[in-house]
């Protein structure tokens, strides 16, 4: 029987990371790494964990205790130790993000891929998160590390026009790099809109997820938004598309400047395989834009790439999630058929 040699690679890569391949690899490669943040991280996890609610507690008994002034003052000094006592722990947060700004290349080594995880001022660790702590606290930052970078990055999210208007704007990591030969930027990305203040102050959660970007292998002049709820966002509906698709139709709405343009892209190969992506990935909210020779893939409402801090670092487990993280991506990728140079 012959051997079916059109696998796609995905598949293939899911294969390895279920075999003692993958085992013999993570204990040899990524375990010694590991373990030098599992020393700290369950004092770390138990102390943000303790902090954090003792500060609630006062809080609350402050709000509840309007009469005995001297009880009142013991409560402001313990807050304000336990807000010092806050600020001077490790943030477990950061200490996730420096393992996976060592860890991650070496677990992406693994598929055959290259990429690079891009470093968000987590790089220079001593290997001690409490000393790290006391340097960040008082050490005094000539640059913000967040403005000229996130800066470009926030201008590229707006531009996408794949989300509602937002203020505040988190990349939590990036990751650049090659799929099948296909050119690959992976940003997962926080997205909030906050306004007003004091009691009318809020913040609503605009996008939580991947942004997924690559060049198109169709040449195209004007922009293309396949989004469901898009009246909000975009508001016009003289731009509207309408397919042939009732499927398609039912899954997404779609704007463009030019409608015919829109049809050579959006074919019904295409149209059938993006349906399917919606459908496999019900977790996820997915829309897609084409913007400047490139496409957009956004989905919203997962966290990509996380490891629990209640868990142990060095469980092999853990990282194997992580690694399907990136083969669902690599799937959508596969399923989309965007290495083919025949087009959509």
């Amino acid at each position: 029987m012959e051997e079916n040699t059109n696998i796609p690679k995905s598949v293939e890569i899911m294969r390895k990371i279920s075999s003692k391949e993958f085992s013999s690899y993570f204990y040899r490669n990524i375990y010694p790494k590991v373990s030098k943040y599992e020393r700290w991280r369950p004092a770390v996890y138990c102390l943000n964990t303790i902090l954090t609610v003792l500060f609630v507690v006062l809080w609350l008994s402050l709000q509840f205790e309007q009469h005995n002034m001297d009880f009142i003052m013991i409560l402001i000094v313990l807050m304000i130790v336990a807000l010092v006592l806050r600020i001077i722990t490790p943030s477990m947060k950061k200490m996730q993000q420096q393992m996976k700004f060592e860890i991650l290349p070496l677990l992406l080594n693994f598929t055959g891929c290259d990429f690079v995880v891009n470093d968000y001022g987590a790089g220079g660790s001593s290997g001690n998160p409490f000393l790290d702590k006391i340097k960040d606290t008082f050490t005094f930052r000539i640059f913000n590390e967040k403005s000229p970078y996130n800066a470009a990055q926030e201008y590229e999210y707006k531009n996408t026009r794949l989300f509602d208007y937002f203020n505040i704007c988190k990349t939590d990591d990036r990751i650049t790099g090659n799929y099948n030969s296909i050119p690959l930027e992976l940003s997962d990305i926080d997205l909030k809109h906050e306004s007003g203040s004091g009691k009318n102050h809020r913040v609503v959660q605009v996008f939580k997820g991947l942004l997924i970007k690559f060049p198109m292998n169709k040449e195209f002049t004007g922009n293309i938004i396949v989004k469901k709820d898009t009246l909000k966002l975009l508001g016009d509906s003289e731009n509207r598309v309408h397919l042939e698709d009732p499927v398609f139709e039912k899954y997404f709405d779609v704007y463009a400047d030019n409608q015919i343009e829109a049809r050579y892209i959006l074919t019904t190969g295409f149209m059938e395989r993006l349906v399917n992506i919606a459908a496999k990935n019900r977790k996820c909210k997915v829309s897609c834009s084409f913007i400047d020779g490139y496409m957009y893939i956004a989905l919203d409402g997962k966290d990509w790439f996380d490891i629990p801090a209640s868990k142990s670092f060095k469980e092999i487990g853990s990282w194997q999630r992580v690694l399907v993280d990136f083969i669902d991506i690599f799937r959508i990728l596969d399923e989309l058929k965007v290495e083919q140079n025949i087009g959509m």
